[in-house]
């Protein structure tokens, strides 16, 4: 029901891919800035994107999890969602079990 929400409200953003070329904050602030994505955001990624994680760990408004990381409570806590294809693949599969 959540994520049909972020879905109705504009609020859910997928990606082809979520990468960056540096570990760097200033990186991962552009990649928002060019998805337009302001506000308390949710990143979901599938695998160990470890730029993405390092350079987004500085910004308060911003949590990276893992596919199987994703909870109800960071759902609902954060105004946007940005995933990439394969965590939102990974996300289904989990939740049709």
């Amino acid at each position: 029901m959540v994520l049909t929400d972020k879905l109705k409200n504009d609020q859910l953003h997928v990606v082809d891919e979520l990468s960056i070329d540096s570990h760097k904050t200033k990186e991962v602030l552009r990649l928002l800035q060019e998805l337009k994505l302001e506000g308390k955001i949710l990143v979901v990624d599938s695998k160990e994107n470890k730029n993405l994680y390092l350079g987004s760990r500085n910004l308060q408004a911003v949590k990276m999890v893992p596919a199987g990381g994703v909870n109800i409570y960071d759902l609902l806590n954060h105004e946007n969602v940005l995933i990439s294809k394969s965590a939102l693949m990974e996300l289904q599969e989990v939740l049709q079990r």
